[in-house]
């Protein structure tokens, strides 16, 4: 059995004191996105989908069939997400035409 994918909350510091986080945009590399345009609007939700895809993953890969792969979860989920961008990009554009 693999070790099991780690949460992004794992890496950010939480407890009392200092407030020591630094603001998803720092997180991510998005404070000067190569586009111009900020990523910021995204980012929060994009952290809380790719969390909840890692532990489907880890979910997947840990059932009783050993040919489940975490890997492979994770890239249909990719395909899936980068298929549902494309079309509604595709579907906005030919709206204001």
């Amino acid at each position: 059995m693999s070790k099991k994918i780690p949460l992004f909350e794992d890496f950010i510091p939480l407890g009392f004191g200092m407030n020591t986080t630094q603001p998803y945009s720092t997180i991510a590399g998005t404070s000067t996105p190569t586009t111009g345009y900020s990523m910021d609007s995204i980012v929060g939700p994009v952290i809380n989908f790719s969390n909840t895809v890692a532990e489907n993953a880890y979910k997947y890969e840990s059932n009783d069939n050993p040919e489940h792969k975490g890997a492979d979860y994770i890239k249909e989920a990719k395909d899936h997400v980068c298929k549902k961008i494309d079309e509604a990009y595709e579907k906005r554009c030919a709206s204001n035409k």
